[in-house]
């Protein structure tokens, strides 16, 4: 089965300005070979579509909406697809619809004008430094989000080639050889002995610490990924625009039911495969608390330093 001629047109007019002649229209399997296909073209590569300017992380990878006065700071693990297609919605792009089928990608790779990568380095410092700017982040209890990446990448979607690409160096170190065994994979125990231990500031974007994520620029607005509606809140407040909410979190990894079993930080998920969901705490222990506070300190004293509503 290949895509229909439709959806490449498409793709080929949203990356490159022009549709491939009809009698010329190559093949693909899936939109994954569409779009690598077109990014690694020479004719893409040429293209102003491609111009991002020299910033280094993390601030190449903040979204801003200039006309609503919004940066945003995606932080991996809390909630960056459901607020970059916040902040797509609040820039009211005709590309909208078209870049919200893989916000990630099509942000990353293509100058949309979202992020400050896309702006001269001087505009985007401008737009960092401007003090009339609302500019907000998310961060995350760190045991929380320290689980729900190991749930996500290390246990349910082991198998999937683009998530090897961010598992397999964790995966070859603990298991001390060059070639990963995914079927295995790594225990809870052993990501985070790992994560505790390694340099943070050379830790894949989905475990590094939240703190590093925020150099850089004065967030005016920080929010706790469990109240993350008031975000949406504060954003329409600020810009009045009407925003969709929060879906349920997919992996269950932030809810405290399932069946209880003693050790399961030390189990490997191949093993855990067969099992029902199990209880969040079983995957915590005094060795793995002790580990988590002192690497990620920063990240809970900013998190401590968030008001609650009253």
């Amino acid at each position: 089965m290949t895509l229909d001629a439709a959806e490449i047109d498409r793709a080929y007019q949203f990356f490159l300005g022009r549709t491939p002649p009809a009698d010329k229209r190559p093949p693909f399997a899936n939109m994954s070979q569409l779009f690598s296909t077109i990014l690694g073209s020479k004719e893409y590569k040429n293209s102003p579509r491609s111009r991002k300017n020299a910033m280094q992380w993390p601030l190449r990878q903040v979204f801003v909406v200039p006309q609503a006065r919004v940066i945003y700071c995606p932080i991996g693990k809390n909630g960056c697809s459901f607020l970059k297609a916040q902040m797509v919605r609040l820039a009211g792009l005709e590309d909208q619809n078209y870049i919200l089928r893989d916000v990630h990608l099509l942000t990353d790779h293509v100058n949309t004008g979202l992020q400050l990568s896309d702006y001269s380095k001087k505009q985007a410092r401008a737009y960092a430094d401007d003090p009339d700017f609302m500019k907000f982040a998310v961060l995350r209890n760190v045991h929380a989000r320290l689980l729900s990446a190991w749930t996500e990448k290390f246990l349910l979607n082991r198998h999937e080639r683009g998530n090897q690409m961010h598992t397999g160096p964790v995966v070859a170190a603990v298991q001390q050889q060059t070639r990963p065994d995914f079927y295995r994979s790594v225990s809870f125990a052993d990501f985070v002995r790992y994560v505790t231990s390694a340099d943070p500031n050379k830790l894949d974007p989905h475990w590094r610490p939240q703190s590093l994520y925020l150099r850089g620029i004065d967030y005016t607005h920080l929010f706790d990924f469990d109240r993350i509606n008031e975000a949406v809140d504060a954003l329409e407040a600020w810009t009045g625009a009407t925003l969709p909410r929060q879906a349920v979190n997919s992996t269950g990894s932030g809810s405290s039911g399932g069946m209880n079993l003693p050790n399961a930080h030390a189990l490997e998920p191949h093993v855990l495969d067969s099992l029902p969901r199990i209880a969040r705490h079983c995957f915590f222990n005094e060795e793995l608390d002790s580990l988590i506070k002192d690497r990620f300190a920063q990240d809970i004293e900013l998190l401590e330093k968030i008001t609650p509503p009253a």
